[in-house]
């Protein structure tokens, strides 16, 4: 097991490498395609590559899991991103909640980092608990 500070500072790089994936693809889309639905497009192209990525890279490196076959590895993506529409929802609440609050640019950003960092923190213990989960070994009978 990997200490919480290893598994805190890794978490936080693969958060960066997916938002810049996420980030990199709306800019492209958007250069891509100016049209009317440019943003929708670009946001939609965004979690389309950004997604699989960070779900790859914390299979892989934060909770070092091995899926059993493509099927199984599907039904955790899934699992996986529905995690991420609640803490999304979640960090969406919240910034909304700051800017509502105190009608203030700064404080509906520092809603947003208050939002993202409580939406990592809940979104890496569901997946802890219900996406990357070992089936337990079974003890032959003696």
């Amino acid at each position: 097991m990997k200490p919480a500070s290893h598994i805190a500072l890794l978490y936080a790089l693969i958060c960066a490498v997916s938002a810049a994936a996420n980030l990199g693809s709306q800019a492209l889309a958007v250069a891509v395609y100016g049209g009317v639905h440019a943003v929708k497009l670009s946001i939609l192209v965004g979690t389309l590559v950004g997604l699989p990525i960070k779900y790859w890279l914390e299979k892989r490196h934060i909770f070092e899991f091995t899926t059993q076959n493509l099927t199984h590895d599907g039904k955790l993506f899934v699992i996986y991103a529905f995690m991420g529409v609640f803490t999304t929802l979640l960090f969406w609440g919240i910034e909304y909640g700051f800017h509502h609050a105190f009608d203030s640019t700064a404080m509906r950003y520092l809603g947003g980092a208050l939002g993202l960092t409580l939406g990592s923190v809940i979104k890496y213990q569901l997946d802890k608990r219900y996406v990357f989960v070992r089936a337990p070994v079974a003890v032959p009978a003696a």
